[in-house]
C-alpha cells in the first residue's frame, strides 16, 4: 500500500498498549482524588485530602489554646487595664496652641488697658465748663473701656486656665504611662498576635465543611451588618470562647449563667465589641485577609 508505513519494530504495540493503560490509570486515580477531596472525615469533620498543599487542622487542634496564647491573654486584658489607667491628654500641637491663644488673649489685655488710660485722660480732661453732652461722651467711653478691658481679662483667665489644664494632663499622662505603659504596649503587642490568630483561625472554622456545632452561633450571628461588624462579631465569640476555655459542644459562649463583670464581658462577646480592632486598616495583608473572611462568611452561610 503506496504511501502507509507498517512497523517493524514489535514493542511499539505494546509500548502503546502500556500508555494508554497508564492514562486510564491516572484517570481513575485523578476521579478518585477528586472524590476524596470532598470527602469529610467522619470522626474530625475535616478534610482527609488536601488539594491546595495547605495544612489542614481537626477541629480539637483547631479549639487547643496553648501556654503562649493564654499568656498572650492574660497580657492582652492587664493590657487594657493599664491602658485605661493612663489618661488621654492633648498632644503637644493642642498645648501650644492653647498657649499661644492665652499669649494673644494677654496682648488683648494689654490693648484694652491702653484704651482705658486713653480714656480715663479724656474723661479727667474735661473742663466744669463743658457742655452735658460732651460730659455724657466721656463717661460713656470710660464705662465702655473698662467693660472691654473686664471682657479682655476674663477671655485671658479662661485661656490660660484651658492651657494650664491642658498641661496637667499631659503631665499627668506621662506620669501614668511611667508606671502603666509597659503592661499597656505589652498588651497591645499580645493583642496584634491574638487577632491574627483568632482571624486565621474563622478563616480555618469557615472552610470546614462539617464544623463543630457550637460554631453555628457563630455563623448565626451574620444577620444584615455591614461586613467589618460581622467579622468583629465573629471574632469577639471566638475571643471570648479561647480567652475563658469555654468547652461546650453546642454552644459558643457557654452557659447564660454569669452576672457582674463576667456577664458583662459576655453581653459585650455577643455585640462584637469584647475584641475591637486593633492593627488598624492601613496593612494591605489585614485587608486582604478580612475579605477572605467576608466571602468565607456569605458562602457559609447563603
Amino acid at each position: 500500500m503506496a504511501g502507509v508505513q507498517l512497523s517493524t519494530d514489535p514493542t511499539e504495540h505494546t509500548r502503546s498498549e502500556m500508555s494508554n493503560a497508564d492514562q486510564q490509570s491516572h484517570d481513575v486515580l485523578t476521579e478518585i482524588r477528586d472524590v476524596l477531596a470532598q470527602a469529610p472525615c467522619q470522626h474530625c469533620g475535616q478534610m482527609p485530602y488536601n488539594l491546595q498543599g495547605q495544612q489542614l487542622r481537626s477541629p480539637a487542634e483547631l479549639a487547643a489554646v496553648n501556654e503562649q496564647e493564654r499568656r498572650q491573654w492574660l497580657a492582652y486584658f492587664v493590657g487594657l487595664r493599664a491602658d485605661e489607667r493612663i489618661p488621654s491628654a492633648p498632644s503637644p500641637l493642642e498645648v501650644e496652641t492653647l498657649r499661644r491663644e492665652a499669649a494673644k488673649r494677654g496682648e488683648g489685655v494689654a490693648v484694652a488697658e491702653g484704651a482705658l488710660r486713653e480714656a480715663q485722660a479724656a474723661n479727667g480732661s474735661v473742663g466744669l465748663l463743658a457742655t452735658r453732652q460732651t460730659k455724657d461722651t466721656a463717661a460713656r467711653h470710660l464705662a465702655q473701656a473698662e467693660r472691654q478691658l473686664d471682657s479682655a481679662r476674663d477671655k485671658e483667665a479662661k485661656a490660660t486656665a484651658k492651657a494650664e489644664t491642658a498641661a496637667e494632663k499631659v503631665t499627668a499622662a506621662e506620669k501614668a504611662r511611667d508606671v502603666h505603659g509597659s503592661a499597656a504596649g505589652t498588651g497591645k503587642e499580645a493583642g496584634k498576635a491574638l487577632e491574627q490568630r483568632l482571624r486565621l483561625l474563622l478563616e480555618d472554622y469557615l472552610g470546614m465543611p462539617n464544623a463543630p456545632r457550637w460554631f453555628d452561633d457563630v455563623r448565626a450571628v451574620w444577620d444584615g451588618e455591614d461586613d467589618y461588624m460581622r467579622v468583629e462579631r465573629c471574632l469577639s465569640m471566638l475571643a471570648y470562647r479561647r480567652a475563658f476555655a469555654i468547652d461546650d459542644n453546642l454552644r459558643a459562649l457557654g452557659e447564660d449563667k454569669f452576672s457582674g463583670p463576667r456577664g458583662d464581658v459576655r453581653k459585650l462577646a455577643v455585640k462584637g465589641y469584647l475584641f475591637p480592632r486593633i492593627s488598624g486598616t492601613t496593612d494591605l495583608a489585614w485587608d486582604a485577609l478580612e475579605q477572605r473572611l467576608v466571602k468565607l462568611l456569605e458562602k457559609t452561610t447563603g
